[in-house]
């Protein structure tokens, strides 16, 4: 009788193959996932990709990149707060040409997706892949839901603070790697501060948590010192480059005053609008901290980083004091979204309804999008004012009204201060805050007769007044309505144009001066 025989195989062979298609098979999930988050994000950013108007900040970040690859220099020829490296973000976007508002929400939505991805590699780690995909969707709704359907500045800075952070939480306990993990965590952070400066709430728990890490593993106190030196230093040296290149060029004092000094300088925003936000805002994260809430107190001594994490983040959000739009909550939906992963991985009762539960967050944030575009505008209404200001070559002058006009329009800005907030409400009312008198800078610029000026009715209840009766008495003098766009709830965006020949404004102006 013949016998089988069955070949022997090394242990070692059998572990290195199965090893080898573990490896294949994570790498094929993530890839698979990447692109699925990238669909996704797509999907429930769609309806705005193609609304100029979406994102009244997001408007003027785009003005300002495509005046810097046309040779401006920000704080010195555009006036703004935000740090460089978001400015340096929309030059890119303008480099790329083509339809700019299209092209910064599809740069915008690969930070999104990116996010998500790693929210979803890291919760891969604790739960299964549906639960940690469902919390990497949770995130891309939640961005819908807080005006981050755009290029919002959080929607940049996610990225590398959600990277810094998983360094931190996932690499610094153990004992060899603690300062090596640390520095690339605190250089993420201070990318992250080159895009918008409030990340320094998030960035200064991370730095504490990595100090009271070293400390922990028997690291002496001059060592950890030592080591929160090398980390704080990290953390600024993006700043220090932008503040030298400034130096080097001779505006270092535009630089510091744009960057640091002028948001003191503002006015104190009214009670009433405040408390207004912080409730819309509360509402709006009160799906996403339940679930987190929820998930954290299965694990709490597990994940205990993650707990301390979402608390700094909210912590930050309330001293930083500003909750005028929703979108100043963002930071907080990445501990949440990371966190809710817990919940939907470890309850049964979750996991039974994530589905209908992401359906339902689908469609709540369209019906959101949907009202936003109702009360700003959509691609109506800027193809009705761009057609309406391309009917005859002139100069443009948004006094109120979105900054992405100037865009529209081929417009280049006539003041230093082209964002129209600066100039005409009483929050910016201060030579301290903006650097300039608004009365006279608008006298100056509404004086220099722009063939359009563009203007928002009713006006807003943070009014300039004494800028607004300069334009009202220039409007009523030589100017004459020639368009009114409807929006909104009773709202218009007018445009006002010149009434006389230069000819005239001569005389005029000789008249006045006569008298």
């Amino acid at each position: 009788m013949r016998q089988h025989t069955v070949a022997y195989v090394p242990k070692f062979e059998l572990f290195a193959t199965n090893r080898f298609r573990r490896h294949f098979t994570y790498s094929i999930t993530n890839a698979a996932s990447f692109f699925v988050l990238l669909g996704f994000a797509t999907l429930v950013r769609l309806q705005v990709m193609n609304n100029p108007f979406y994102g009244y900040d997001e408007q003027f970040y785009l003005l300002m990149g495509d005046r810097m690859i046309h040779g401006a220099l920000p704080y010195v020829d555009v006036f703004d707060r935000k740090p460089i490296g978001l400015f340096l973000i929309y030059a890119a976007v303008r480099l790329i040409g083509s339809d700019g508002f299209f092209v910064y929400k599809l740069v915008a939505t690969l930070f999104a997706a990116a996010t998500s991805w790693l929210i979803f590699r890291s919760a891969r780690k604790w739960v299964g892949a549906p639960s940690a995909l469902m919390a990497a969707c949770f995130y891309l709704i939640g961005l819908d839901f807080m005006e981050g359907a755009g290029g919002q500045a959080e929607v940049f800075y996610n990225l590398p603070m959600l990277a810094a952070g998983l360094l931190i939480g996932q690499g610094a306990t153990r004992d060899d790697a603690v300062l090596t993990i640390g520095c690339k965590a605190m250089l993420l952070v201070g990318i992250a501060l080159q895009i918008k400066y409030t990340a320094i709430f998030e960035g200064l728990f991370l730095g504490g948590y990595l100090i009271w890490t070293a400390w922990r593993q028997g690291h002496g106190i001059p060592e950890v010192m030592g080591y929160a030196v090398m980390w704080i230093g990290c953390a600024l040296t993006p700043t220090l480059v932008a503040a030298s290149y400034y130096t080097c060029i001779g505006h270092l004092s535009e630089f510091v005053f744009a960057n640091f000094e002028s948001l003191a300088g503002r006015n104190r925003i009214d009670f009433w609008p405040q408390a207004h936000g912080l409730l819309e805002i509360t509402v709006m994260l009160s799906p996403f901290l339940a679930c987190a809430i929820a998930g954290l107190r299965r694990s709490l001594a597990e994940f205990r980083f993650f707990a301390l994490w979402l608390a700094a983040s909210i912590i930050g959000f309330l001293v930083f004091g500003c909750y005028g739009t929703p979108h100043y909550g963002l930071p907080i939906l990445v501990p949440a979204s990371l966190a809710s992963a817990l919940f939907f991985g470890r309850s049964r009762i979750a996991r039974c309804w994530a589905v209908p539960v992401l359906l339902l967050g689908i469609c709540a944030s369209q019906v959101v999008l949907a009202r936003v575009s109702y009360l700003h505008g959509g691609r109506i209404e800027a193809n009705a004012l761009r057609n309406t200001l391309s009917a005859r070559e002139g100069s443009v002058y948004v006094y109120s009204g979105p900054p992405g006009i100037y865009m529209l329009a081929g417009a280049n800005p006539l003041t230093k201060w082209p964002f129209p907030n600066h100039l005409n409400s009483h929050t910016e009312d201060s030579i301290r805050a903006i650097g300039t008198n608004p009365e006279e800078e608008v006298g100056r610029v509404i004086h220099s007769h722009p063939t359009f000026i563009i203007g928002t009715a009713p006006n807003s209840s943070d009014e300039n007044i004494r800028t607004n009766n300069i334009v009202r008495n220039e409007l009523v003098r030589s100017y004459s309505p020639i368009e009114s766009i409807k929006f909104g709830n009773g709202q218009s965006y007018i445009v006002y144009g010149l009434k006389h020949s230069s000819t005239q404004l001569a005389n005029i102006e000789l008249a006045r001066s006569v008298k």
